[in-house]
């Protein structure tokens, strides 16, 4: 019976657990959703890249005369070399936006597309990209489109450059390699090659082996990787000459670190 008693006082009342659901659910009403906040980057890359790609092959597939006839009526100065330019940067720019290679490097050349793009035709038109005004049996009748779209491929871009590309990008994975070589060459550092002094005079003392991977981690380094060959040498030949005086001293002790 005082098992049963003890089970039963155990369980949660009804009410709280549907405090308990509840905040559950309200976890799902407010950012971040309990997802890696990294793969926000994904559906960025994904519509800003598809869409720059898909304005550029569209001017290319209508022929990239009539787009450059359009700059040249909006008196746009060198018509036809701004012309190829952006088709150019919508179609790789957005294939290097889609696959995370280079972002904040593209970024530039596609920020300039999208400022002219304001500048020279959307601005007059205002904010709003779609503007209905009718319709009838024909379908949907639209005016011109505002500058709101170009502002949200310029938000877009931004936040890449920002937070980063992502998960399944070339852009990461270059970082891992240029990572990778930091840590194999900062031991060249001044502020290293100084803490390496400090152990060598200070003496070995097991002790301090904790403290002396900690600040090795600090540099971002791995105890195993860090030493040059010049190095390991230097450490070999000290360790073994103050063996020798260990030992012709008689003692089994490790020496302690010397004070400063």
């Amino acid at each position: 019976m005082a098992d049963g008693s003890r089970a039963r006082n155990s369980v949660p009342p009804r009410n709280e657990l549907v405090s308990m659901n509840m905040l559950g659910l309200a976890k799902l009403t407010v950012s971040p959703l309990p997802v890696p906040g990294e793969w926000y980057a994904v559906p960025l890359r994904l519509i800003v890249g598809f869409g720059f790609m898909q304005h550029g092959y569209a001017k290319l597939a209508r022929g990239p005369e009539d787009f450059i006839d359009i700059l040249r009526a909006i008196d746009v100065p060198a018509s036809f070399l701004l012309g190829w330019a952006t088709i150019i940067v919508e179609i790789l720019g957005g294939l290097f936006i889609l696959i995370g290679a280079f972002i904040p490097l593209v970024t530039i050349p596609m920020v300039f597309v999208l400022l002219v793009a304001i500048f020279t035709v959307h601005l007059p038109n205002g904010f709003s990209s779609i503007k209905l005004q009718s319709f009838d049996a024909a379908g949907a009748h639209f005016g011109q489109p505002g500058y709101e779209t170009d502002l949200l491929y310029l938000a877009g871009l931004v936040s890449l450059c920002f937070g980063g590309a992502g998960p399944f990008s070339l852009d990461r994975y270059l970082r891992t390699l240029i990572a990778a070589k930091v840590r194999s060459t900062a031991y060249r550092g001044e502020s290293f090659e100084a803490f390496v002094s400090s152990v060598i005079e200070s003496g070995v003392d097991p002790s301090r082996m904790d403290g002396i991977r900690g600040r090795l981690r600090e540099l971002k380094l791995k105890p195993c990787d860090c030493p040059s060959p010049c190095l390991m040498d230097y450490l070999a030949t000290w360790t073994a000459r103050r063996f020798e005086e260990l030992k012709s001293a008689g003692s089994r002790t490790v020496p302690r670190a010397r004070s400063r």
